[in-house]
C-alpha cells in the first residue's frame, strides 16, 4: 500500500525498492542465490530517534513520522506489516551448479 501511494518519483536510484514477495523471491533465483530463510517486519523507531532525525523538518511531518514509524507499528503489528509498511531479511546461498 505504501507504494501505491507514495510518488517515488524523486528517488528513482534510491535504496527504498516496491517488491511483492514472489518477485522479491524470482530476483534472487534468477541472480543465483537460494533463499533458506526470510523475515518479514515493520521497523519502528523510537520518538527520540525520529525527533533527531527530523530536526529542522516541518511539524507536521514529524508528527506523520512518529505515526507511521513508531505508534501505528507497535499498535497495528501484523496488520501494519501486511498492509502498509514491512521490511524483509533474507538468508541466502548460492545455488550449487
Amino acid at each position: 500500500m505504501k507504494g501505491l501511494l507514495q510518488d517515488r518519483g524523486n528517488h528513482p536510484a534510491g535504496h527504498v525498492q516496491f517488491f511483492n514477495k514472489t518477485d522479491f523471491f524470482g530476483f534472487l533465483s534468477e541472480s543465483g542465490l537460494e533463499v533458506d530463510d526470510h523475515y518479514v517486519y515493520a521497523p519502528s523507531s523510537s520518538l527520540d530517534t525520529i525527533k533527531f532525525a527530523y530536526a529542522g523538518v516541518n511539524h507536521l511531518k514529524v508528527l506523520l513520522k512518529m505515526c507511521t514509524e513508531h505508534y501505528l507499528p507497535r499498535t497495528l503489528g501484523s496488520f501494519w506489516v501486511k498492509f502498509y509498511h514491512a521490511h524483509m531479511s533474507v538468508l541466502c546461498h548460492k545455488k550449487s551448479r
